[in-house]
């Protein structure tokens, strides 16, 4: 039911090794993968339609073709160092060095459901994964990483009795029925709901050769004292929001921050230029399963269980204009506002009457992506899992899938680095991208930038590398929000 409103497209994790023995890694790798679809042989299926001719339902099924073409894991090696690997994965959309699958595949190549393929470098291992976004959310991709793991860690320990694995297909297969009858009877709001959606269409190869994908780090200093600050000038804001609410988070805050950016990077960027004051709408995506934990223990389930909810722009009659000394702030607060009230609208109601919504749908949909649009992964552990001695935990994560613009994929926390918030994946056309590199609210915030993506075939300028800032990001001023914020701590 909610896979159906799930893309069509493969998206890629590269889980980074380094300095680790590549041979006996590469091994492990192979074994771990072959007892984990041993375990779960669906993993090495085709994803095809119901043979029932069921309306949005399809099936996983073995395809011997497929797998003979596509193995459920191959081995390759590449003569560049880690840290090069580090800076160059993504080049272009699809690597091919080290992506199992490219991000859209032929419908004659079949639909396979994961794949993966180890890389061998001269210090250490590269493990890409391509995961089917009609099968897996974040969630899923998670399980799957565990109990791959939970494998790799048996192997490595010459364990032979069956060690138990995250992912059950009992319990999905449980919380999938439950997830089928627990509809709404009285849905007579498709506005509500459809605003998330939109009829599914193919993805434009022209897509690829349109847009840049640059990830940055944000430093959780100058961030927490933004939403402090946020935070205080609540009161202020209440009479531009439909109601009042008692805090913002630092994602709320973050996710304000980069809308408004992006859209004034947009707006310097046209022709017939955008109005600055307005940040124009997003969406976010929202993970279903705890408003869902009273009636489904979902928290196992491997499907698509997530939807995206869409925030409407700040008029500028509810704002004072640019010349008022708080302009930025209050742009902010409302902002981010708004981000938490409707994030604050989702109940188990709501993905009851939700779920009855997509099931009375007469065509395939997809989630609807506005000009900015987020999808946060900060609290995926994805650093502290331990896949065995051979291999311990990962030292950098990687991540690859189509394009969309005005992308932000918030990554894993990595633990080992408190002084970074969050590192931040963008996806821009390459002229408003490199605009949004000198805008100096988001330099403010930004503790290092590292280019991931550029187009195919196209060497990065220097104005995509390392070492964009503010001017003075510590002894001056940051002039977007003038002399209000340093006095206030900003330092």
């Amino acid at each position: 039911m909610f896979d159906s409103g799930s893309p069509q497209v493969y998206v890629t994790f590269f889980l980074l090794f380094h300095g680790v023995d590549v041979k006996n890694c590469l091994s492990l790798f192979e074994e771990g993968v072959g007892q984990l679809v041993n375990r779960l042989p669906f993993l090495a299926g085709d994803v095809s339609p119901s043979p029932t001719g069921q309306k949005f339902t399809e099936q996983i099924q073995p395809c011997q073709e497929t797998l003979a073409a596509i193995p459920i894991y191959k081995v390759k090696y590449n003569g560049e160092p880690m840290a090069r690997v580090m800076d160059q994965l993504g080049l272009v959309i699809w690597h091919k060095a080290f992506c199992p699958l490219p991000p859209l595949l032929d419908s004659v190549a079949g639909r396979p459901v994961v794949r993966f393929q180890g890389t061998g470098l001269p210090d250490g291992v590269v493990l890409g994964t391509s995961f089917n976004h009609r099968v897996f959310d974040i969630v899923g991709i998670d399980l799957v990483f565990r109990s791959l793991a939970a494998c790799c860690s048996a192997s490595s320990a010459g364990t032979t009795i069956p060690c138990p694995l995250p992912l059950n297909v009992d319990h999905d297969l449980q919380v999938r029925q439950e997830l089928s009858d627990y509809r709404g009877q009285n849905w007579n709001d498709s506005a509500r709901y459809g605003a998330n959606y939109r009829h599914y269409s193919p993805f434009m190869e022209s897509a690829i050769a349109a847009h840049n994908t640059k990830m940055y780090t944000f430093a959780s200093d100058r961030l927490a004292s933004i939403r402090s600050i946020c935070n205080s000038l609540i009161p202020e804001c209440t009479e531009s929001v439909s109601s009042p609410t008692s805090y913002i988070s630092t994602s709320d805050v973050l996710n304000a921050i980069l809308a408004i950016c992006i859209q004034r990077s947009r707006a310097k960027r046209q022709t017939q230029p955008l109005s600055v004051q307005r940040p124009g709408e997003l969406s976010f995506a929202v993970n279903l399963r705890p408003m869902l934990q009273e009636q489904i223990d979902a928290n196992g389930y491997f499907g698509n269980l997530i939807t995206m909810l869409q925030v409407s722009p700040i008029t500028p009659s509810n704002l004072p204009g640019p010349e008022y000394p708080r302009f930025d702030l209050l742009q902010i607060t409302n902002l981010a506002l708004r981000i938490r009230q409707k994030l604050q609208t989702v109940d188990n109601e709501y993905v009851q009457q939700l779920g009855s919504y997509l099931d009375r749908q007469k065509d395939y949909l997809s989630l609807k992506f506005s000009d900015v649009s987020f999808t946060n992964h900060r609290a995926w552990n994805i650093y502290d899992l331990n896949f065995g001695k051979t291999l311990g935990k990962i030292d950098a994560l990687r991540y690859e899938t189509w394009p969309i613009d005005g992308f932000c994929v918030v990554m894993p926390a990595r633990i080992n680095d408190p002084s970074s918030w969050a590192d931040v994946v963008i996806t821009l056309t390459p002229a408003v991208l490199e605009t949004l590199d000198t805008d100096p609210l988001f330099n403010f915030l930004l503790s290092r930038e590292q280019l991931v993506t550029a187009r195919p075939g196209v060497i990065p300028s220097s104005s995509f590398g390392i070492g964009a800032s503010c001017q003075n990001p510590i002894s001056g001023k940051c002039s977007c929000l003038d002399a209000l914020l340093w006095p206030s701590g900003l330092n």
